[in-house]
C-alpha cells in the first residue's frame, strides 16, 4: 500500500478497504538489512476493524537512490552489507562484480559475507561506479572492453578537439596551457611491439 503523505487521512486498509484506520510515525532501523541505515518519519496504518498493520515506504525509488549516494559518502570502509547492496543496486552478480574489480567471485561473496575486509581499492572502485551510475553515465559493456580485445591504442585528433574547445566554449585546457606544450605518450601494448 502507498500511502498518500499528503493526505494521510485518505489512508484506508489493504486487507479489508476499511477507512477506519489510526495513523502514526514509525522509524525504521537497518532498513533493507543495512546496519547504519535508518529511516525515520514513516507512517504504519494499522487498522482498527481487522487489525492489520502496515508501513509502506513513498517514493520508495527515490530512498533507495539517497540510500545509495549516502553510502558513497560514507567516511569509513564499507561492510559487507554495503557491498552487497551496492552490487545488487547496480545489477551486477557476484561474478560480474568481480570481473570488473579483477578477483574472483568467491572473494566478492566473503567481503559480503564479512569473512574477509574489503580493500581499499576494491571500496573505492564500488563508489566510484555507483556514483557514475546514480548519474547515468556508466556503461558496464564500456568498462568490459578491453578484456574483449576492445583498442589497443588512443588516437586523438588534436584539430578536432581544438574546435571542439573554441566552438563549444568549454575550458577543456587550463587557460595558461598551450596546445604546444602538450606531449601524449603512451607505452606501446605487447601487440604493437611484435608488428
Amino acid at each position: 500500500m502507498e500511502l498518500d503523505m499528503q493526505n494521510p487521512s485518505e489512508a484506508i486498509c489493504p486487507i479489508c478497504d476499511s477507512d477506519d484506520v489510526e495513523i502514526s510515525s514509525q522509524e525504521e532501523r537497518e532498513a533493507f538489512g543495512l546496519p547504519g541505515v535508518t529511516l525515520r518519519s514513516l507512517q504504519q496504518v494499522t487498522c482498527r476493524e481487522c487489525g492489520e498493520v502496515t508501513c509502506s515506504i513513498p517514493s520508495h525509488g527515490l530512498i533507495v537512490r539517497e540510500i545509495r549516494r549516502r553510502l558513497c559518502e560514507l567516511g569509513r570502509p564499507l561492510v559487507g552489507t554495503e557491498v552487497q547492496f551496492l552490487r545488487e543496486s547496480l545489477r551486477q552478480s557476484q561474478a560480474q562484480l568481480a570481473s570488473l574489480l579483477g578477483t574472483s567471485n568467491v572473494t566478492v561473496s566473503r567481503w559480503e559475507n564479512q569473512h574477509n575486509p574489503v580493500p581499499l581499492s576494491a571500496d573505492s572502485f564500488l563508489r566510484v561506479l555507483t556514483l557514475a551510475d546514480l548519474d547515468g553515465s556508466v556503461d558496464f559493456n564500456k568498462i568490459l572492453r578491453f578484456q574483449d580485445g576492445g583498442a589497443s591504442v588512443v588516437e586523438i585528433d588534436v584539430l578536432a578537439v581544438e574546435e571542439s574547445r573554441f566552438s563549444s566554449g568549454a575550458n577543456l585546457i587550463a587557460e595558461e596551457e598551450d596546445w604546444d606544450d602538450i606531449v601524449i605518450t603512451l607505452p606501446e601494448s605487447p601487440e604493437l611491439q611484435a608488428a
